[in-house]
């Protein structure tokens, strides 16, 4: 939490990744848009994990304090100027999966905060053998984000397969909106089940922002049960863009047109 990730200082926590990694014995790449993409193992279809490396807070090093919260039983974590859990949290959700995981793919995006400039560019290939996506860049501890704009981003069979997981951890099915997961799907570089869940940070993009540890990791011990249950099996869906995703786009989101030229090659 307290490597800086605003705009400006974004190499910082690039190169943290990166040298975790290194100390992990796991290969990073990184592009020219500053996106990181790891592998690790060999599968015919891997699990993905994402999360993005940017934050809204300008503040080049936050002073992070950790005090008790009786309510929340746990460790909290914030900052005067800002935290940055979002999605700084992510990141370390999706690092300590690595550790534990032995067959998966992460990448880490730059530029979700200014409309997801780097999952725009991201390399096509990478997603080329994934079976499904999961992010980790959701405010609160419960949310299960299946649907953006009304627009269904996974298959009844892909929730079936989950949902006593889900019930179990206390997620619900919600609806969300601009994630590097909806860009994938809307841009048609991924044709997988996609979607998003809560992490344990709040009060997201204020300096008021706080990060609950007990619900950091609480959402790390569930998705190593859902890549579990799910395997390494692919998950096939792709947008059928409804009316109010139509409705949406052609409004506010349209104002935020963007070039979705395809990268090639990884």
């Amino acid at each position: 939490l307290s490597v800086p990730a605003s705009g400006d200082c974004i190499y910082f926590m690039q190169k943290y990744i990166m040298d975790f990694l290194s100390s992990c014995g796991v290969y990073g790449q990184m592009d020219e848009l500053g996106n990181i993409y790891i592998v690790k193992g060999k599968a015919k279809y891997y699990p993905c994990l994402t999360a993005h490396m940017d934050t809204v807070h300008r503040y080049a090093t936050p002073q992070v304090v950790e005090s008790f919260d009786e309510k929340c039983n746990s460790k909290v974590f914030t900052a005067e100027e800002g935290i940055g859990g979002d999605d700084k949290v992510g990141i370390f959700v999706c690092l300590s999966l690595l550790k534990q995981l032995d067959t998966v793919k992460i990448v880490f995006f730059n530029g979700e905060e200014s409309g997801g400039t780097g999952s725009d560019g991201a390399i096509d290939s990478f997603f080329e053998d994934i079976g499904y996506m999961l992010a980790i860049d959701r405010n609160g501890n419960s949310d299960y984000v299946n649907n953006y704009l009304g627009e269904p981003s996974t298959t009844k069979k892909f929730d079936d397969k989950i949902k006593h997981i889900l019930d179990w951890f206390g997620y619900k099915e919600t609806t969300g909106m601009f994630t590097d997961v909806f860009n994938l799907k809307e841009n048609e570089k991924i044709d997988v089940c996609g979607c998003n869940f809560s992490c344990g940070y709040y009060l997201s993009h204020t300096t008021s922002e706080y990060v609950v540890e007990r619900e950091v990791y609480r959402v790390i011990r569930m998705i190593l049960k859902m890549i579990k249950r799910l395997g390494h099996k692919k998950y096939e869906h792709t947008f059928e863009y409804s009316y109010s995703y139509k409705k949406y786009t052609s409004g506010l989101y349209g104002s935020m047109a963007k070039n979705t030229s395809h990268t090639k090659g990884y």
